[in-house]
């Protein structure tokens, strides 16, 4: 949560100033790993086994 005081600045803040602001809040959370990155393994894991098991192939004929 943003403090009041903070918010009043930025209130109080020019154009330039606030731009500079948001451009710093977007690099930092490019720098930042995504929070879906410790599940993507986990998803990794569970669409290499069957779903439903799986049999032996039988050959017809």
């Amino acid at each position: 949560m943003i403090e009041a005081e903070i918010l009043q600045k930025m209130q109080a803040a020019s154009i330039e100033e606030r731009i500079a602001s948001i451009e710093l809040l977007l690099q930092s959370l490019k720098a930042e790993p995504p929070k879906t990155a410790a599940a993507s393994p986990q998803v990794v894991e569970a669409a290499q086994c069957p779903a439903f098991g799986f049999m032996p192939r039988q050959h017809l004929g």
